[in-house]
C-alpha cells in the first residue's frame, strides 16, 4: 500500500514539474516577444546601423558594456537579423532580477560567478566542441560591469585566454548610441533619437595579444 502511495505522489510531483516547465517557457516566450517588440522598435527608431561582417565561423565576441540594452539588442540582432547562434556570458547577481533570471534561463546564457570561473570556462569549451558545426558565437562583456560615464573601463584578458585555450577568433564589437539612450542612472530607456551603432571590428591577432 506504502509502494503505491509513494509512486502515485512520484507521478504527481512529475506532472507538477512538467506543468510548471510549460508555464515558466510560455511566459519566458511570451516576456522575450514583448522585449523584442520593444528593443526592435527602439532599434529601428534610432536607426540601427551594423557596420561590418561577422566571421562565417565560430567565434567570441568581445564588446563594450554601458547599458542593459547592450544584450538585449545584441541578442535580438545576432539571433533574429544575423541568424546566428547567439550566447552570453552574465553574472550570477543578475539572478535577483525575475526577468533577468528568467531571460538567463530561457536564452541559455552560461552563468560566471566569480569564484567558479573554471566552471564558466569548462561550459563555453563544451559549447564551441559540441556545437562547433553550427558556428556558435559566445559575447563577452570585459569591462565586467555597465560604464556609468560612458566612458570605457579596463577590460580583462580572459576573453583573449578563452579565445586560445577554445581555438576560436577573438572579435571587438563596438557599441555605439547604446549608454547615451539607456545610461545605468535611468530606470527606462530613452525616447529620444541619437543613433545606435554596431560596428564589427577585424579579429584580434592572438599571437601579438
Amino acid at each position: 500500500m506504502w509502494v503505491a502511495r509513494i509512486e502515485l505522489m512520484r507521478d504527481r510531483t512529475e506532472k507538477i514539474g512538467w506543468w510548471a516547465k510549460v508555464c515558466r517557457t510560455c511566459l519566458a516566450r511570451l516576456t522575450y516577444a514583448i522585449l523584442e517588440m520593444t528593443f526592435g522598435g527602439l532599434w529601428r527608431r534610432n536607426h540601427g546601423e551594423v557596420c561590418g561582417v561577422l566571421p562565417d565561423e565560430a567565434c567570441i565576441l568581445v564588446c563594450n558594456h554601458g547599458s542593459y540594452l547592450d544584450w538585449l539588442l545584441l541578442d535580438w540582432l545576432l539571433l533574429r537579423k544575423l541568424r546566428r547562434n547567439v550566447t552570453f556570458l552574465a553574472k550570477t547577481k543578475l539572478l535577483g532580477n525575475p526577468v533577468w533570471r528568467l531571460m538567463i534561463w530561457y536564452r541559455r546564457a552560461i552563468l560566471v560567478d566569480e569564484g567558479e570561473r573554471l566552471q564558466g570556462t569548462a561550459k563555453i569549451i563544451r559549447l564551441f566542441r559540441n556545437q562547433g558545426e553550427l558556428k556558435p558565437l559566445v559575447v563577452i562583456f570585459p569591462e565586467g560591469t555597465r560604464s556609468r560615464s560612458g566612458k570605457r573601463l579596463p577590460a580583462s584578458s580572459g576573453a583573449a585566454w578563452l579565445a586560445r585555450k577554445c581555438g576560436v577568433p577573438l572579435v571587438p564589437v563596438a557599441l555605439g548610441g547604446f549608454w547615451r539612450i539607456w545610461p545605468p542612472d535611468r530606470l527606462l530607456p530613452s525616447v529620444g533619437r541619437t543613433g545606435l551603432e554596431v560596428r564589427v571590428l577585424d579579429p584580434v591577432d592572438l599571437e601579438r595579444s
